[in-house]
């Protein structure tokens, strides 16, 4: 026959009290993904400040000087 003794309560495992199911490589995840959205973000913006011009702004701009022509030399 079985023997009617009540069960001992669990007893919590020590530590600081919390949940040991809390998964921190989840966070940690998880603050990575964001910070690689947000530099993503960021880096679609371009780089310095990129202003428009139309075309005839440019031949002027070539005309004095203040674009750098390649025409000269080749690439290398």
């Amino acid at each position: 026959m079985a023997t009617n003794e009540p069960r001992a309560p669990k007893e919590k495992p020590a530590g600081n009290g919390s949940d040991p199911n809390f998964n921190w490589r989840g966070v940690i995840l998880f603050a990575i993904a964001i910070a690689l959205f947000g530099a993503v973000f960021f880096a679609r913006n371009g780089v310095g400040n990129v202003e428009e011009i139309p075309t005839w702004k440019f031949d002027d701009f070539l005309e004095k000087g203040r674009i750098v022509s390649t025409t000269d030399k080749p690439l290398e």
